[in-house]
């Protein structure tokens, strides 16, 4: 989630997967069309071996007008996407930095022309995009009228012997224009649904990279005496898959009971230190990670993490405490009274009544959440 980032991550979740549900139904009556389609071709098969060749033609010259303005179409609709997920990204940027735009017009304006920008290039490149797909289904419309006006007047000097063909052959093929309409009507939702498709795919493969489905862990049953960093070397990537920072090699060993501060001045590499520490991050990673003197595995990884409890700089709060069993309401409002929160907040009903806090209320109540968690190892991040 911290390499993919919010903004994209909503993105995907909310507007592709909306994209393929609406799609659903609409391929659905494609797929009766396509069926009515072939069912026609069988029947006009039948009554004309000539006339089928006719429509054969007429489908492939379809089909190949429509595959020409595809292959455009998506490319402009990509386009689109990304200036797309651009926007949202700034609007997200807006919205949480608010204050630094309020105070600076300068900023303001810029960032606003760049919403803009981004705005026409989304609507120009859609808009080009779905004038290719309305020039397909007019090419197509147009191809359809002179098969239909041959069949009519061509068809009779080919048929001479047998007038009761005719009719059968132009009913049948009037019956093939709404399905097929409706197929070329569905090409944009097509387009869009592929892309949704395609980026959906893209961010499970790269979740799958750091993500590992784990079972039930189960209670912790280590006996904690050491952890290590053994010439550990973390690399962010950038979206050229280029490193843009490296932190290490690192060299480190805690042991238990002891208090360790981390100091080092801003884009030192302080919390990415914690997040290696912790085992959030798998990929980019070189060296060893040690604990008990045992090397950390894919495998144990997972039952590792459950060492921590952990309070970062962006923290956050959840009016539940997932994962806590057997909560006793009396000590966590104890604890809320430690802190002089009591004023502020409850927990009532297995909820805290209050998370709306300052950010010293915010850490304070994020540090009754962590000893409730009672985990073997604490972290805090700028806690203080």
């Amino acid at each position: 989630f911290g390499k993919k980032g919010a903004t994209e991550l909503i993105n995907r979740l909310t507007l592709d997967i909306n994209t393929l549900s609406q799609s659903i139904p609409i391929f659905v009556i494609s797929l009766e069309g396509l069926f009515t389609i072939f069912g026609i071709f069988i029947y006009c098969l039948f009554l004309s071996i000539s006339s089928c060749l006719c429509m054969l033609l007429f489908v492939f010259i379809s089909l190949l007008l429509f595959f020409m303005k595809y292959i455009e179409t998506q490319h402009q609709f990509s386009i689109a996407d990304e200036e797309e997920r651009n926007y949202f990204e700034t609007i997200n940027g807006l919205l949480v930095g608010f204050k630094q735009i309020k105070v600076n017009q300068k900023r303001s304006q810029s960032l606003h022309n760049d919403l803009k920008d981004m705005t026409h290039k989304t609507k120009s490149m859609k808009a080009k995009g779905l004038f290719n797909l309305l020039q397909v289904t007019l090419y197509t419309d147009t191809l359809y009228f002179i098969m239909l006006g041959a069949f009519i007047f061509l068809l009779p000097l080919l048929f001479e012997s047998n007038k009761t063909i005719l009719p059968k052959l132009i009913t049948a093929i009037l019956f093939v224009y709404s399905p097929l309409s409706f197929i070329y009507k569905c090409v944009p939702q097509v387009v869009m649904s592929n892309l949704a498709v395609e980026r959906l795919e893209n961010l499970e493969n790269q979740l799958d990279e750091n993500i590992r489905h784990a079972k039930d862990l189960g209670p912790l049953a280590i006996d904690l005496q050491k952890i290590s960093l053994s010439s550990v070397v973390f690399h962010y990537m950038d979206k050229d898959n280029q490193s843009s920072f490296t932190l290490g090699p690192l060299d480190l060993t805690i042991h238990q009971g002891e208090v360790v501060f981390i100091a080092g001045g801003n884009g030192s590499g302080k919390s990415t230190l914690l997040k290696l520490l912790t085992g959030l991050y798998e990929t980019n990673v070189s060296g060893k990670m040690l604990l008990n003197e045992e090397k950390i595995t894919e495998t144990t990884l997972p039952m590792y993490r459950q060492l921590f409890s952990i309070i970062f700089t962006d923290y956050h709060l959840f009016k539940k405490l997932y994962g806590i069993e057997k909560v006793d309401p009396n000590r966590i409002n104890d604890l809320l009274k430690e802190m002089a929160l009591e004023k502020k907040t409850q927990f009532k009903e297995q909820l805290f009544t209050n998370i709306d806090l300052s950010t010293g209320q915010k850490k304070r109540l994020a540090y009754v959440v962590s000893i409730l968690e009672d985990r073997p190892i604490y972290i805090f991040d700028e806690w203080a």
